[in-house]
């Protein structure tokens, strides 16, 4: 279900904790010019719990979001993501921590504070748009502002113009079941800023439109964020969404922060496997960390890869490690050519067709490379070629070669 806490329908069954019995003590409703607006931290998470029974689905997390920052949370299913939104926005509870937004305590279980949630000043997204079918486009957006009695001309002024960053304004006097999913999921965007909120918050809000129109809407939402400078927090399982949509990503598995960083860092420089699988596609390789000619290099039994050490874990000769090559960067070619460096004999295993791209199985010395290149590279199934693999993407990982991906 799609709502804006600020502007949209009626909060869910889920929503106002704080009106259950037992919960702790309401704090007044925050002011839009409430204290800490200077400080960078705008949203500050303070070593949050949540748990239901006996399972825990968030452990302990902590992390700051900067004013007008566009941080995306992203993890498979039950990672806690969708949880950690939740308390965010007040429709969770969670055992222990503390949520700050705008310099404001909303939530904490050591002072007995939780705001409820429609006086959080947030807006939240979810799968589904919560369009009333019988209003009209118009209607649905202003919904939020003549609840807050504003004046006729404030509300039609303002209605225009949201729906101008939408692009919809000319479809303010069409019935909402005559819009397509991409113009229903524009309509809800225009309502959740129908009045600024603090942040906007959204919870896999793509996931129900086809490819192409999903393609459109992350422009769109870009678009968007970068306009308004709005605060926002992004669910998301789809790395394409996280990478095109964030500054900053938070990778979560099993209720834990895994890895936080820009997109480039994170899908460059991964830290574990599970990362590398998860961001992108690599392959893995193990082998025993050796010196190459004063170099690092990795020995996986048949040859050794010359690398350059980028983890935070140090180099340790003789230990074993794992590390990651992301399909994109071997270099498949006919001649060997003047290179010395990591250049193998090959051979093209399998070679399937994705239109703009091909997906390549190349045997070499080690276990069989994944490589992703432009279709216009002409392979065919059992051609004799040489791979490269650049020694500054192979990337060491901080987990031991034991560890499996779940």
């Amino acid at each position: 279900m799609a709502q804006s806490l600020t502007s949209g329908p009626p909060a869910v069954t889920a929503g106002h904790v704080a009106d259950q019995p037992g919960a702790p003590a309401r704090e007044p409703a925050l002011g839009r010019d409430g204290g800490g607006g200077g400080s960078e931290a705008y949203v500050k998470i303070r070593d949050l719990y949540v748990q239901y029974g006996d399972n825990t689905v968030v452990n302990g997390v902590s992390f700051d979001v900067h004013r007008g920052q566009h941080l995306s949370l992203l993890g498979p299913s039950g990672c806690g993501k969708t949880t950690l939104l939740r308390c965010i926005t007040g429709l969770e509870t969670p055992v222990s921590g503390e949520i700050e937004i705008d310099g404001k305590v909303v939530y904490s279980s050591s002072r007995r504070i939780n705001v409820p949630t429609e006086k959080r000043e947030l807006s939240l997204m979810f799968q589904s748009y919560a369009i009333w079918p019988h209003m009209t486009v118009f209607d649905n957006v202003a919904y939020g502002l003549r609840r807050r009695s504003l004046k006729r001309g404030e509300i039609a002024d303002r209605v225009q113009e949201v729906l101008a960053m939408v692009h919809m304004e000319q479809f303010a006097d069409v019935k909402a079941t005559q819009l397509s999913g991409g113009q229903q999921q524009r309509v809800a965007l225009a309502r959740s800023y129908a009045h600024p909120p603090k942040a906007l918050l959204l919870d896999e809000p793509l996931s129900n439109l086809d490819a192409r129109l999903r393609d459109q809407m992350l422009l769109d939402l870009r678009r968007f964020q970068r306009e308004t400078n709005v605060t926002t927090i992004y669910v998301t399982h789809d790395q394409g969404e996280a990478m095109g949509l964030s500054d900053r990503i938070i990778v979560m598995r099993d209720g834990l922060i895994v890895q936080d960083g820009p997109p480039t860092q994170i899908y460059h420089s991964p830290r574990t496997r599970f990362v590398a699988d998860f961001i992108g596609a690599a392959n893995i390789i193990e082998g025993t960390e050796c010196q190459v000619d004063e170099h690092p290099g990795l020995d996986i039994g048949a040859t050794i890869v010359r690398l350059q050490h980028r983890g935070e874990r140090q180099p340790e000769p003789g230990g074993r490690r794992l590390a990651a090559i992301r399909t994109i960067h071997p270099q498949l070619r006919r001649e060997r050519g003047e290179l010395t460096v990591n250049v193998w004999a090959a051979r093209i295993e399998r070679v399937t067709m994705f239109g703009d791209f091909v997906d390549l199985v190349v045997g070499w010395a080690g276990s069989p490379l994944r490589v992703k290149a432009l279709s216009t590279e002409q392979f065919i199934e059992g051609e004799e070629i040489y791979v490269h693999i650049p020694p500054d993407q192979v990337v060491l990982l901080d987990d031991a070669p034991t560890e499996e991906p779940t």
